[in-house]
């Protein structure tokens, strides 16, 4: 059974990602090219929000993101953070381990980047808690 931290982890890293402006969004948007650690970050959250597609590229990631700073947050949000698979949870935590992912490299990328960093972080903890 999950603890109740890891529940509160993951309302704080809903409420961050809801405090970043809209131009944090438009920003790592218009990345042409991103880094690799926010393809990496977005990529971890499109396998959560949609496990059965199997590759994720920057132009689907951007897709999410067009849709607006709330309705985004409000997928975030939505999630079923009960039923997310030992695949999806394998996927995440193999990108959060990356060296480029820690959360002090993302900050200095990306605010948003960052928030998505710890929403991410926030749930495996949950997840992974409540196997």
């Amino acid at each position: 059974m999950a603890t109740i931290g890891s529940k509160q982890q993951i309302l704080e890293a809903e409420e961050n990602l809801k405090k970043l402006s809209n131009s944090d969004f438009t920003e790592l948007r218009s990345y042409a090219r991103p880094p690799l650690c926010v393809v990496a970050i977005t990529e971890a959250v499109g396998t959560l929000l949609d496990p059965s597609k199997e590759t994720w590229s920057w132009d689907d990631d951007k897709k999410l993101m067009a849709r607006g700073k709330n309705a985004f947050i409000e997928l975030l949000v939505k999630l079923d953070k009960d039923n997310i698979s030992d695949k999806q949870l394998a996927k995440v935590q193999s990108i959060l381990a990356r060296d480029d992912c820690e959360p002090l490299r993302l900050q200095s990328i990306s605010a948003l980047c960052a928030a998505l960093g710890v929403w991410l972080r926030a749930v495996v903890t949950y997840a992974t808690q409540n196997k």
